[in-house]
């Protein structure tokens, strides 16, 4: 993945396809869901 893919989506410029957020996901040793929740916002309010 480019650096500037990684920069596109850590400032929410960009949404990964399903492959990449997958390997994304694996690489990071998280489900996939959690690389697209807000932990700053409350699950309930977001």
């Amino acid at each position: 993945m480019a650096r500037q893919t990684t920069n596109a989506v850590e400032t929410d410029k960009y949404d990964p396809s399903l492959p990449l957020a997958l390997c994304m996901a694996r690489l990071f040793g998280l489900e996939t869901r959690e690389l697209f929740v807000d932990h700053r916002i409350p699950e309930d309010e977001g």
